[in-house]
C-alpha cells in the first residue's frame, strides 16, 4: 500500500492543478462544518446558561401593577426559581443599571447584593476588582457603589445594547430611579417542572395571594421559548445540510479528478501495468489520490474552519465551543466522501486492458 500512496503522491505533485477543484470543494465543506458545529454549540451553551437568554421553562406575567412584593410571592413557591422585571433597566450616562432579586442573582451563580453594592461586567470593566468603589453619575448626583462580584455576560441579546452593564438589588433600583410599579414579571421554573400542566393553577393561586391587588394573566407561555429553540435546531440544522452538501460537491470533484485519469494518464496506466503492477493495485494507486485530496482538504478546513469560528464569533458575539470528536467526524467525512465518490471510476480505470492503454504512448 505504501508504494501505491507513492505513486499517488507523485501524479498529483506533477499535475497538481488538475486536484485544486477537488481540493478547495472539501476544504470548504469541511470549513462549513467546523463553523456550524462550533457556533451552533455555542449557541446552545449561551441559551442553557444565561438567565436572560431564551428559556424553554418560563413564563411572563402582566395586566395589573407589580411589585416587589409579587416578586416574593412569586419567588416563595417551590417550583420557581426566580423572578424579575424585564423593565427594572435603566440606561443613564452611558450605563445600563439592571435590578435582580437575591434569587435571580443566586440561580446566576453570583452574590446577593445590599443598597450600593454592584456586580459588573468583567470585559467592560478590566481593571475593576471585587471591593473596589465605581462612582456614577444618576440623575445629576453622583453616587459611590462597591463591586460586590464580577461577571461576563454570554447573552447576545444583551450584548448587543450599548453601555455598561451594572447590576444592582431589585429593592435599591425601586428607590434609586423611584419606581415600584412595573407591567410585567419574568418567572422561571425548575427544568423538571412541566408548567404548562398546571399554568390555570398557578396564576389562580397567584392572583389569589395577592389579595385585591388586581388579577394578572399569562402574557407569554413556554410554548413561545420552544418554538425559538425549534427555530435554533431547524437553522442549526440547514447549516449541517449545506457543509454536506459541499462535501459532496467536493466528492464530485474527487470523482471527476480520478475519471479525468483515464483518458488523460492513460499512458501511465499502460505503463504500470506493462511494469506488472496488477489492476487492483493501479485502482489502489488512483483511489488512493482522492482519499491524499479528502485528507489535505480536510485538515487544512478544520484549521481554517478553527481560525473562521473565531472571527465569526467575534462579529455575531457567540464564542464557539470546539469538540475534538466533531474535528474528527469532519475529517473523517471528507475522506469518507473522497473514498465513496472515487471508487467507481478508479476501478473502471484498473480494469483497462493494457495494450489498449499503452496505445496512447
Amino acid at each position: 500500500m505504501k508504494l501505491e500512496l507513492w505513486v499517488a503522491w507523485k501524479l498529483l505533485a506533477g499535475n497538481w492543478r488538475r486536484a485544486v477543484f477537488s481540493f478547495l470543494a472539501v476544504t470548504g465543506g469541511v470549513i462549513a462544518l467546523i463553523v456550524s458545529f462550533s457556533l451552533g454549540a455555542g449557541g446552545e451553551k449561551i441559551i442553557s446558561r444565561d438567565l436572560l437568554a431564551m428559556s424553554d421553562n418560563r413564563i411572563v406575567i402582566g395586566g395589573s401593577n407589580l411589585t416587589m412584593q409579587d416578586i416574593k410571592i412569586l419567588e416563595g413557591y417551590p417550583m420557581v426559581e426566580y423572578a424579575v422585571f424585564p423593565e427594572a433597566r435603566t440606561f443613564e450616562n452611558g450605563n445600563i443599571f439592571r435590578g435582580y432579586s437575591d434569587r435571580a442573582l443566586v440561580t446566576m451563580g453570583l452574590t446577593p447584593l445590599r443598597d450600593r453594592e454592584i456586580i459588573v461586567d468583567k470585559k467592560q470593566f478590566p481593571d475593576i476588582k471585587i471591593g473596589d468603589n465605581l462612582i456614577f453619575s444618576i440623575n445629576g448626583r453622583e453616587y459611590s457603589f462597591s463591586v460586590r462580584d464580577l461577571y461576563e455576560e454570554i447573552n447576545p441579546l444583551e450584548l448587543m445594547k450599548q453601555g455598561n452593564r451594572v447590576m444592582i438589588s431589585q429593592s435599591f433600583y425601586n428607590r434609586l430611579f423611584n419606581t415600584n410599579d412595573y407591567r410585567n414579571v419574568v418567572v422561571a421554573f425548575d427544568k423538571n417542572e412541566d408548567i404548562e400542566e398546571y399554568m390555570g393553577y398557578f396564576i389562580s393561586k397567584f392572583n389569589k395571594d395577592r389579595n385585591s391587588l388586581g388579577s394578572v394573566r399569562v402574557v407569554e407561555t413556554p410554548e413561545i421559548y420552544k418554538r425559538i429553540v425549534k427555530i435554533q435546531k431547524v437553522v442549526k440544522n440547514t447549516l449541517r445540510l449545506l457543509s454536506v452538501i459541499s462535501l459532496c460537491i467536493g466528492g464530485l470533484g474527487i470523482m471527476n479528478l480520478i475519471a479525468s485519469g483515464i483518458k488523460s494518464r492513460s499512458a501511465h496506466i499502460g505503463i504500470m501495468r506493462a511494469m506488472g503492477m496488477s489492476g487492483k493495485k493501479v485502482t489502489a494507486v488512483f483511489l488512493s489520490e482522492g482519499i491524499i485530496v479528502s485528507l489535505i482538504g480536510g485538515v487544512a478546513g478544520t484549521v481554517i474552519g478553527i481560525i473562521f469560528s473565531f472571527i465569526l464569533g467575534k462579529i455575531i458575539k457567540i464564542a464557539p465551543d470546539f469538540h475534538i470528536m466533531q474535528m474528527g467526524i469532519s475529517i473523517l467525512i471528507a475522506i469518507i466522501v473522497g473514498l465513496g465518490m472515487g471508487t467507481i471510476p478508479a476501478r473502471k480505470i484498473g480494469h483497462m486492458n493494457t495494450v489498449d492503454a499503452l496505445k496512447n504512448i
